[in-house]
């Protein structure tokens, strides 16, 4: 069984944060700072430079971060006695560096401010993108905490399927999923559950609520599954009893773009190559005005990473990347579709994570 290169990815972004003429980096990501050391706590911040990390946390959990992080140096903070910006001074005045690398989308501006403020000598330069971009490109072993994460959400999705009746609720039937995904063995739910009948279908993130089940509901789930800290996410939309003509067309019309997408997808094409290829087929369908605006998603550690497909999207995909196909069409009023599968780009195409089916009608 594969594990964790952590001195890899250490090394790895190093080597990044020297290539942008910086000689350290300031941590502030949650999910940085676990693809770095492992570590699974909170209330932590690293500081890398060209040949140590340092993991900076309290007394609540400098225990976990010790037993967790095999590959950095520890410090114990004392919050009574010592501002965080005078940890990272020291840190950094024994590094002996002059231009820092921060992650700027991580922190708030009155931290920045504290910091840049104790730091007169030191030049801080706001700079994203350096661990996020390492991210992008999944190893062996966390291709197995996603492939796991989609397992359990397609075997509780098959659970949940077979229990759904006439008259539940949205709130309901979210919280027998979300049982059945931590009953299967999932650590967490990747995100806050997304299912929406009927008209509320029509709303891409719907917040689940006490709207009832009635016959012919389109029927969205959206949901997710977290191992160690990565996660799946998957959306299936069905009918509650028999479809009409236009839940059908619009149901194989999304289906039609997800897997127009997903033939596409391989390594060395862009995320609007991709895009483009969804919608050309609900372009010349009659819901080209109701498509939704994005196409995908990276997935791993958060839930929406690099990159983002769509229309904009020029990245291009490497092999080891994990990204989501969602095509949607929307109808407000009347009721939404989407079908979003994970995927594993390689050099000759695109493999599913997800596996759950897409029937277009259940039993109620």
């Amino acid at each position: 069984m594969p594990i964790p290169n952590y001195q890899s990815r250490i090394a790895n972004a190093q080597a990044l944060m020297r290539s942008h003429g910086m000689e350290a980096l300031l941590v502030f990501s949650a999910e940085n700072l676990r693809y770095l050391t492992g570590y699974t706590g909170e209330a932590a911040y690293g500081v890398l430079a060209s040949h140590t990390l340092h993991l900076i946390t309290d007394y609540r959990f400098v225990e976990q971060a010790n037993a967790d992080c095999l590959h950095c140096t520890v410090i114990c903070r004392d919050r009574e006695k010592t501002t965080l910006a005078e940890v990272i001074g020291e840190v950094l005045g024994n590094a002996a560096v002059s231009r820092v690398a921060v992650e700027s989308e991580h922190l708030s501006l009155d931290l920045f401010t504290k910091i840049q403020h104790h730091f007169q000598p030191i030049t801080l330069v706001p700079i994203n993108g350096i661990v996020e971009g390492l991210r992008a490109c999944k190893d062996e072993w966390e291709v197995a905490q996603i492939r796991r994460a989609a397992q359990i959400a397609d075997q509780a999705l098959e659970a949940l399927v077979a229990q759904i009746r006439l008259g539940v609720s949205e709130r309901d039937l979210a919280m027998e999923l979300a049982y059945l995904m931590r009953a299967k063995g999932a650590d967490d739910l990747a995100f806050p559950i997304i299912i929406g009948f009927g008209e509320n279908s029509a709303k891409p993130h719907c917040v689940p609520g006490y709207r009832a089940l009635k016959e012919g509901d389109f029927v969205l789930i959206d949901f997710g599954a977290m191992i160690n800290g990565y996660r799946s996410d998957m959306t299936r939309t069905f009918v509650a009893g028999e479809p009409t003509e236009q839940q059908l067309s619009m149901m194989g019309t999304v289906l039609r773009a997800q897997e127009a997408a997903i033939a596409s997808t391989r390594a060395g094409v862009s995320g609007q190559q991709i895009d483009r290829e969804a919608r050309r087929i609900i372009d010349r369908s009659p819901f080209a005005h109701y498509a939704g605006k994005g196409l995908g998603h990276g997935v791993g550690l958060k839930l929406h990473e690099h990159p983002f497909l769509g229309q904009r999207c020029e990245d291009t995909l490497h092999t080891g990347f994990v990204v989501t196909i969602e095509p949607g069409i929307y109808i407000p009023g009347v009721g939404g579709v989407r079908y979003e599968d994970d995927v594993l780009v390689g050099e000759a195409g695109a493999s599913c994570l997800t596996h759950a089916p897409k029937f277009f009608q259940i039993s109620v």
